[in-house]
């Protein structure tokens, strides 16, 4: 967009008087201006231009190195990013906001993007943290915090040095100190909580021990019951709060503790050899006492002030006078945002249980007591169904592990400009935990095959398993502990193909039904995420794989399962018979693993159920009457006996109840097919595109564009290819017009959608000869939005087939859709310790039980449920589940509502 001279006259003004306030140098003001202009020539900016300019200049001051005294450089010249931000009045949501998609408007590096993900990371860790501090400390110390400062501003005395409100600034400033000098701390959200419950329980004993009644609250639990009397002395050791805190507030004990022992006191020792902090170095006391505490608060400011501009972070000081963090105060909200980026609304009476943080320490303490009593390395019961093998794979799992491990600790401690420095001794322990999980994931998914395949020889030999198995491990600890290197980090770092390891995902889910919630909906989006764009990247095995099989890319009716297609019409074919089969419906449970590591393709050489008696050819679909219900149905079509027509070779007959092609890679399909599905059908949802003939044009497109034209969807995105099949068949017909915009705006609703994948699209690849350095020819990628790909890629490809909706010929043939059923969550569902909802074909544990309740949905009569009810009612069922307010809060109405909640969805799922 250009802008008219007195417009850019005026920018500049600004511009410039931000680099005074700022004390820019020469250089960095040339290259942010000329950066602007460019991003402004060739985009339109919404908003305040004075946060572009902020953008502009920071990207500047972030490439720009600086020479210290000691010959060294320091990334950045020194410019602080909160003065950065107050400057142009923008607040750090803001920011974040806008860094991002200026980032994406100036093609920015890939580690430069890395280290905005990282800034922004650390601002959720510190933000969640502070979050967490605030009623610890009002717990432990006397509140509110700032009444001193108030109590103190009409005397003319000089207020006490050590009062709540300096000692809450000198806790939070030197717990951020010590994170700092261990960026690690900001990439665990965990580890930086159980360091700040360390350094409340440093703060409590020197309080404790120096018997500050004027600082420590009374009620505190933890204190001793005498500790009112006038008379109380104060003991020589202080008693330790640790177990205390993690059970009130959450968090690990035995984690804390080790924190506390191996981390904590050794970053304070060596603040102590600095004489950064002054009192006893050996008992690590007289932090608050008078003649020490000032000096104690004013050079523990300066050490974090002096990492601040060597890091270029934000002031996590910011939290304490709650100034940045906020939004403007033209908008009135004093109160601190979430998350970045998150907008969604949180129900107040659960909004403190559902924070990153006690989210993310209910994971840990889960998978700890999932693996509690387990080693690393296979349990007896492995080790018998591992020699129970054709060939004994126990030592090959061992040397795969240990070349996998070695490769992960040499990643995971890797330091690069955009990711800190680990130490192995961290990386050893998450390690560990993987390996321990990495052999009940085996255990159980081998325990499961043996009940449906007599030999799993064939599995046990197959090492891509065992890697991908392993990986997905590592990445469940690695999620769990929210660390920042996200997915697919993994999957480079252990070099695992996409292709492989999305075989394993569903088979872990299923294997262990205690695995935490949260840790389940990751890798839901961990496989959406491989489905959607990496395994179509031009190095995947897929390429490989289809070109090898011989045949066209798959139809979807060709590897659906039956009953899961949507047919429109709305009368059977002559000389067919409707059948309802809705209570009696024939359901194929999820592929094995055997199945899902077996040839990529093959087509189906066994029956899965019994054929019917009477020799009829059966199909399935779901019929759509006119008033918008879907009805399950079986077509059956009987069969001349005396007909000599051949039966095709390929693809078994539909009362197999099998799909027609099957293997691993129909499998990936399938979910391909579907995943695109879901998303089309919410696309269209928010488009008020309801008719099913028109929803059916738009997938059919979609499915030619795949299926005719693969390469559209080579080093692109699902979504991509969505939105243009969406824009083109509105654009062919003439009952409905959509502007592509209004598509994209729609689509940013979604929870998967990114600005890069529709402001980021490969348009066209092209060898060049040049030698690189790395002395091999590099590829040149012209790349454009999503409007450029299709104008000058997609159009060409689907123009002549998309045409054909043009006359609303009723005679052409549409795809059928795919029936979606969202069951991918762990099978056994659990409401309370002894009440839980389970599919009906997971086998429980120890057998049926005489006293035992059970109610199977569409099989059980009404009174099973009701005396299920009743045993909820009586407090027959389940602990009392934990509440908000003790006066309102009942736990039977929760645990029914819950199971309300589950019991309609169940239905839902039936009925569709």
């Amino acid at each position: 967009m250009v802008l008219s001279e007195d417009s850019n006259d005026h920018l500049f003004k600004k511009h410039q008087e931000l680099s005074t306030k700022l004390n820019l140098d020469i250089n960095t003001i040339t290259q942010a201006w000329q950066s602007f202009q460019t991003i402004q020539t060739n985009y339109s900016l919404e908003g305040e231009a004075l946060h572009w300019l902020g953008c502009a200049v920071f990207v500047a001051c972030r490439k720009t190195t600086t020479p210290t005294v000691s010959r060294s450089t320091v990334e950045g010249n020194c410019v602080s990013l909160t003065s950065l931000l107050r400057h142009c009045n923008l607040s750090l949501t803001q920011f974040f906001n806008k860094i991002t998609k200026w980032a994406d408007m100036a093609n920015l590096s890939e580690d430069f993007r890395q280290k905005i993900k990282r800034l922004e990371g650390n601002f959720a860790v510190s933000y969640n943290i502070f979050k967490k501090f605030t009623p610890i400390f009002n717990e432990i110390f006397k509140g509110p915090i700032d009444m001193d400062l108030r109590s103190s501003r009409n005397r003319k005395t000089k207020a006490p040095l050590c009062t709540p409100t300096k000692v809450f600034e000198f806790c939070w400033t030197l717990f951020t100190t010590v994170k700092g000098q261990n960026p690690l701390y900001s990439e665990d959200i965990v580890m930086s909580y159980h360091l700040l419950q360390a350094c409340c329980d440093l703060a409590f004993r020197n309080a404790f021990l120096d018997n500050r009644k004027d600082l420590l609250n009374p009620s505190f639990p933890e204190l001793p019951p005498n500790w009112s009397d006038p008379n109380y002395i104060a003991p020589k050791e202080a008693p330790c709060i640790i177990n205390y805190l993690c059970s009130k507030h959450d968090g690990i004990a035995a984690e804390v503790k080790y924190v506390k022992e191996y981390s904590w006191k050794e970053h304070i020792k060596d603040l102590f050899s600095k004489d950064i902090l002054q009192g006893d170095e050996d008992t690590f006391t007289g932090f608050f006492d008078p003649a020490n505490f000032d000096s104690n608060l004013r050079n523990i400011t300066k050490t974090y002030e002096a990492q601040l501009l060597n890091r270029g972070d934000f002031d996590e000081r910011i939290f304490l006078g709650d100034a940045l963090v906020t939004e403007s105060s033209r908008s009135g909200e004093n109160s601190l945002p979430g998350t970045p980026g998150s907008a969604k609304k949180v129900n107040p009476r659960t909004q403190m249980d559902s924070t990153p943080l006690s989210t993310a320490t209910k994971s840990v303490a889960r998978l700890q007591s999932l693996l509690a009593g387990r080693q690393s390395g296979p349990s007896e019961l492995l080790l018998q169904i591992l020699q129970g093998c054709k060939i004994d794979p126990t030592e090959k799992i061992a040397t795969i592990i240990e070349s996998l491990g070695d490769k992960f600790r040499t990643e995971f401690t890797r330091q690069s400009s955009s990711v800190p420095m680990i130490t192995p001794d961290y990386a050893n322990q998450r390690l560990q935990l993987a390996i321990t999980l990495f052999y009940k994931f085996v255990e159980n998914i081998f325990q499961k095959e043996k009940t449906l395949h007599s030999d799993i020889s064939h599995l046990a030999v197959q090492e891509i398993f065992y890697e991908c198995t392993l990986a997905c491990s590592l990445e469940i600890i690695i999620y769990s502990y929210n660390c920042q290197r996200k997915f697919p980090w993994i999957l480079n770092a252990l070099n695992v193909e996409p292709f492989y390891f999305v075989r394993v995902i569903e088979l872990i889910v299923r294997s262990q039904d205690q695995l935490p919630r949260d840790a389940v909906k990751h890798l839901n989006m961990v496989e959406q995420k491989i489905i959607e764009s990496l395994i179509w990247k031009s190095g995947s095995p897929i390429w490989r794989i289809l070109s090898n099989s011989g045949e066209n890319f798959p139809k979807f009716e060709d590897i659906a399962l039956p009953g899961n297609m949507v047919h429109s019409e709305e009368q059977p074919a002559p000389g067919q018979i409707l059948r309802r089969s809705l209570n009696n419906q024939l359901q194929s449970p999820g592929p094995s693993a055997v199945e899902r590591f077996q040839s990529p393709i093959s087509d189906v050489k066994k029956q899965l159920f019994k054929p019917s008696q009477t020799p009829t050819k059966t199909s399935h679909a779901v019929m759509v009457d006119k008033d918008g219900t879907k009805q399950l149905i079986v077509l059956e079509k009987p069969i001349d006996s005396t007909s000599t027509t051949p039966v095709k070779a390929e693809g078994s007959s539909p009362s197999s109840g099998r799909p027609k092609k099957s293997g691993s890679l129909s499998i990936i399909i399938r979910k391909f097919y579907n995943l695109a599905y879901s998303r089309m059908k919410q696309l269209c949802n928010k488009l008020d595109i309801t008719d099913l003939k028109f929803t059916q044009k738009i997938w059919t497109v979609f499915e030619y564009s795949i299926r005719d034209h693969t390469h559209l969807i080579k080093d692109r995105h699902l979504d991509q290819l969505l939105m243009c099949a969406v824009y083109v068949v509105c654009k062919v017909t003439s009952t409905r017009e959509q502007k592509f915009a209004e598509i994209m705006q729609h689509y940013r609703g979604q929870p998967q959608a990114s600005s890069h994948i529709y402001r980021n699209v490969l348009i066209d690849r092209s060898s060049t000869q040049e030698v690189t350095d790395e002395g091999i020819n590099s590829d040149i990628e012209k790349r454009g939005d999503l409007i450029s790909f299709y104008n000058t890629v997609y159009v060409l490809a689907i123009k002549s087939f998309a045409l054909q909706f043009k006359e609303q010929d009723p005679n052409i043939a549409l795809s059928p859709l795919p029936l979606i059923n969202n069951n991918f969550a762990s099978p056994r569902c659990q409401i309370t310790d002894n009440l839980y909802i389970t599919s009906y074909d997971t086998p429980t544990n120890g057998g049926s039980k005489t006293n035992s309740l059970e109610y199977h949905f569409s099989r059980s009569p009404s009174k099973d449920l009701e005396k299920i009810n009743n045993a909820i009612n009586k407090h027959i069922v389940g602990k009392r589940l934990l509440g908000y307010d003790e006066d309102t809060y009942t736990p039977n109405n929760k645990v029914q509502r819950k199971m309300q909640s589950l019991v309609e969805q169940r239905r839902s799922q039936v009925t569709e």
